[in-house]
């Protein structure tokens, strides 16, 4: 779900730098990669404001979200 400006929850709070909120959203399923109105995503705004640990989470679920795409394209990796 996304506000009026395309932000998702877990853009919000990764640019506070709540890590146990990320990490809950995280867990709940949340998409890394969904952009708002100016093309930022959690892990960008993460990143413009500092917080290491935050940024780190959403890189690991990246990775993750990447190498299931890529298994459901070729299901061969």
């Amino acid at each position: 779900m996304q506000n009026a400006k395309k932000e998702t929850a877990l853009l919000v709070v990764a640019a506070e730098g709540h890590e146990k909120i990320v990490r809950f959203l995280i867990e709940q399923g949340a998409v890394i990669g969904l952009q708002d109105k100016e093309k930022k995503t959690a892990l960008n705004t993460a990143t413009v404001k500092g917080h290491t640990a935050t940024i780190q989470m959403l890189k690991v679920r990246a990775e993750e979200e990447q190498k299931k795409r890529k298994s459901l394209l070729h299901p061969s990796y």
